[in-house]
């Protein structure tokens, strides 16, 4: 519904901004290593609600 509003509209163009708040000084600094990934049920999810521009790199 907000695809190109509140974040890029292209997959591509998605991915790369997510790479970008990982990487950013704010963020964790890297993107998942491959190597962590596991299987598990998720429990509980904290998502944020605003655009990435306002809280990308933080949320």
């Amino acid at each position: 519904v907000v695809a190109g509003s509140f974040y890029p509209g292209r997959r591509e163009d998605l991915l790369k901004e997510i790479e970008r708040c990982f990487k950013h000084p704010l963020g964790p600094g890297s993107l998942p290593s491959e190597e962590k990934r596991t299987e598990s049920r998720v429990v509980a999810l904290i998502s944020p609600h605003a655009g990435y521009v306002y809280s990308g790199p933080v949320a």
